[in-house]
């Protein structure tokens, strides 16, 4: 750090670093299989194709209520959080 403070260097084809590399790379790759992962990600983005094939999705929202009823109109919001309070208070 006293020689690039900003870490503004690339390293990484450094051969005077090649042995922080090695231990980096170990103590990332420790506790999980790259590889393994790799596969796992390729096998669901497969299966997930073929659902995609098979089954085209819908992104439009058909909501279940009123959504006219849902925003203040012509109205102030306290008329309308009173319309809308259960147990209705007169």
């Amino acid at each position: 750090l006293k020689e690039d403070p900003n870490e503004l260097e690339n390293r990484i084809a450094d051969v005077a670093y090649a042995g922080q590399l090695a231990e980096l790379k170990k103590l990332v790759h420790e506790g999980w299989d790259p590889d393994a992962i790799r596969e796992e990600i390729i096998e669901s983005q497969q299966r997930r194709l073929i659902i995609r094939q098979v089954e085209k999705p819908s992104w439009d929202v058909a909501p279940s209520f009123d959504p006219s009823s849902q925003y203040v109109r012509k109205k102030n919001a306290q008329v309308t959080n009173i319309e809308q309070r259960v147990p209705r208070v007169d």
